[in-house]
């Protein structure tokens, strides 16, 4: 709540996966409105391990929370979920509904974007956001199904595994199958993680040295 900058902010974006319980907050006690925009977690997944190296078991257990709460959770006429893919390959498709409920016009055109690195930097003009260097469409397509490239890491299996049931019913397709033993090498991972999340101190040091020994921590290779 602290990062609400203003009480008459009318639209928050969040870079990170928002617990449930600050979202609920800041649409019971706010005017604002929330989009989420979520993404396949295999993808997230990879996202995040790129971007942080590590901690992508509680990366994924966020992502999950939150789209239950998306699915299942109560309706609010302030909160709308938009899907990453959509967002990419028809935009005017996927924001429509949120443009028609906010009582606004959907502009065809993109802005031009304007950066500032610093007090001694110039701002400079850039007309799209890609990381990929190609700025000819308003958002780059190259990011989409990256997992598929890379169908044997961990990172993707275990994603893919943890948040099976949120995929099926986000239309999200399967990858290649998991056998008993990966299955079981997974649940082990899960179990061992929400041990340590739950320990503090000296207990979680020497529990996590313990863990380390039987559950071998999530890497990916490219």
């Amino acid at each position: 709540m602290a990062e609400l900058a203003e009480q008459d902010d009318f639209v928050v974006g969040h870079k990170a996966v928002l617990e449930v319980p600050a979202l609920q907050k800041m649409l019971a006690e706010t005017d604002v409105h929330g989009i989420i925009v979520y993404r396949d977690p295999r993808d997230a997944a990879l996202s995040y391990w790129h971007r942080v190296g590590g901690g992508v078991e509680e990366y994924l257990e966020r992502w999950k929370t939150i789209m239950r709460f998306v699915l299942d959770g109560p309706a609010y006429e302030r909160f709308f979920a938009i899907r990453f893919e959509d967002l990419l390959n028809d935009r005017k498709r996927a924001l429509e509904p949120l443009a028609t409920k906010l009582g606004l016009t959907l502009q065809e055109a993109g802005n031009k974007l304007s950066f500032r690195g610093g007090s001694a930097a110039r701002s400079f003009g850039w007309p799209g956001n890609s990381p990929y260097q190609d700025v000819s469409r308003p958002f780059d397509t190259a990011p989409l199904e990256r997992w598929r490239r890379m169908p044997g890491s961990p990172v993707v299996r275990y994603a893919e595994w943890l948040c099976s049931a949120e995929m099926e019913r986000l239309g999200y397709r399967r990858g290649s199958s998991l056998s008993a033993r990966e299955r079981a090498a997974h649940r082990l991972r899960r179990t061992c993680h929400k041990m340590e999340r739950g320990l503090e101190g000296s207990a979680k040091w020497m529990t996590e040295s313990v863990l380390r020994r039987v559950s071998v921590p999530l890497t990916h290779l490219d």
